[in-house]
Formats: C-alpha cells, sequence, structure tokens
C-alpha cells in the first residue's frame, strides 16, 4: 500500500514558517498531521533549513475521523488544528501555544459534518470582525472532470462553534454556504486556503483578501491547476469569490 504526503498548510509563527501536512494512504483513515518549521522560506539564506517537529494528531484504523488536512489557528495565547476528510467530519482540538502540540488532556471537538454521505475535509478558518469563518471543501475530489469538490462556509463568534451558514443551517448536520463550485471549463474547485494584504494588527486595517484553490480545467483534458479570486465581502459580513488575479485562463 503507498503512503502519500500532500495537503500542507503554512503559516509564519513566533518567527518561524511551520508547516504541517498530511502523510496518509488515500481512502483509509490510517493517517497523521506532521510538522516541520524554518526560520526563512529563502533557499540561499544560511538559515534556510527545515526542522522536523514531530507529529501533531493522528488516527487509526478503527477511529471515527481522519488526521489529514490541518488547518493551524494562532490568536494571541490560544493555538488550535482544524483538520477532518470524511468519516465524522472535521474536528478540532487545541494546542500548547509553545509546542504546538496537543494540550495535555485535550480533547477532540466536531464542529462540522455531514448528514448524509459526500465528502467533507479541508477546513480552513480565519477571523473578520469578530467572526471565524470556516470553509470547507465538500463532495469529491480528485477525480478529474468527474470531480465535483466545491467549497461551502460557515460562521460562529465562538472557534469552537457552533458555526452556521447563511440561511442559519448548522455546519454540524451539512450546513454551508456555496462560495465557490463547478462553472464552465473549471471543475471541482476546492481545497481553499484563505489569505489577505494589510497589518491585522492595525485597527481597521482589513486589506484586501483572497482565496486560493485548485480545479480541474476541461478544456485541457482535465489537468489539475491553480488559481487565486480576490475575496469579497458583503454588507453583512458573507463572503464571496471575486474576480481572478492569478492563474486565469
Amino acid at each position: 500500500t503507498s503512503v502519500n504526503i500532500w495537503a500542507p498548510d503554512i503559516a509564519y509563527i513566533d518567527g518561524r514558517y511551520v508547516l504541517t501536512y498530511t502523510v496518509a494512504t488515500f481512502g483509509q483513515n490510517r493517517s497523521l498531521i506532521g510538522m516541520a518549521s524554518t526560520p526563512t522560506l529563502d533557499p540561499s539564506s544560511r538559515e534556510y533549513r527545515w526542522r522536523h517537529d514531530g507529529k501533531v494528531v493522528e488516527s487509526f484504523m478503527g477511529d471515527d475521523f481522519n488526521a489529514i488536512d490541518s488547518n493551524l489557528f494562532v490568536q494571541g495565547n490560544r493555538a488550535v488544528v482544524f483538520y477532518g476528510s470524511y468519516w465524522t467530519g472535521i474536528k478540532m482540538v487545541e494546542l500548547d501555544r509553545q509546542t504546538l502540540k496537543p494540550r495535555e488532556g485535550a480533547q477532540r471537538v466536531s464542529v462540522a459534518r455531514r448528514e448524509t454521505s459526500g465528502g467533507i475535509e479541508a477546513p480552513f478558518v480565519v477571523e473578520r470582525n469578530g467572526w471565524y469563518y470556516m470553509f470547507l471543501s465538500f463532495d469529491k475530489c480528485c477525480a478529474g472532470v468527474d470531480s465535483t469538490y466545491n467549497v461551502r462556509v460557515g460562521r460562529s463568534r465562538n472557534l469552537e462553534g457552533p458555526y452556521y451558514d447563511r440561511d442559519n443551517q448548522t455546519m454540524m448536520r451539512g450546513g454551508g454556504t456555496t462560495v465557490l463550485r463547478t462553472d464552465g471549463r473549471m471543475i471541482g474547485p476546492g481545497h481553499n486556503c484563505i489569505f489577505r494584504e494589510g497589518d491585522p494588527r492595525r485597527p481597521g486595517d482589513q486589506g484586501r483578501w483572497y482565496i486560493a484553490y485548485h480545479f480541474y480545467d476541461r478544456d485541457f483534458d482535465g489537468v489539475q491547476r491553480l488559481q487565486v479570486r480576490e475575496l469579497l465581502w458583503d454588507h453583512l459580513g458573507w463572503p464571496r469569490a471575486g474576480a481572478i488575479v492569478s492563474g486565469g485562463f
């Protein structure tokens, strides 16, 4: 059985670039999330060196969750990791702020799941104006032009939830407002990340927000592509995908 490494997530935390990644067998839940870090991303620097920092979370055959698709979230003195795929959905666990490993006695918290069969995975969480927004990918990935992947979002005033979509449906019962879906030659967009320009430490500096994701190009034999769009916010604080800024056709 082949073992794969995928789903990297990177964040700049306390002077180091911290990378979490998945080590897993596709279609099974014998998985783990590993961690590595480096002080710089400049390969020409003498300080450029990735340090192996061990595992963060692990799942075994027979568990009701799958330890893949990690997203680190750090805010002040609090650190958590979101993860999960299929099985019983998306989990969150509290981390030690210094080691970024699960705190002693920390319990997994369920934050999103499907009531019916179908994929739910790839969480990515951001904070904006006192709301925590959780972006997820639903349905089938990695099947070329047969992929049905799509990006949905919910929000909560609390990091651990409960998260609700625009129609006030809980994400613990399959709720989620659609942000991206198949459109023309863009097939199965998903596994997104969110980032922004501007300095979040400056009051009122919202900057410009962006959403990056992959999809399959119908017009080029289903080749996989990376694309970035601006992420816009309406007057009620709900996001929508805007114009393409990178990876256009």
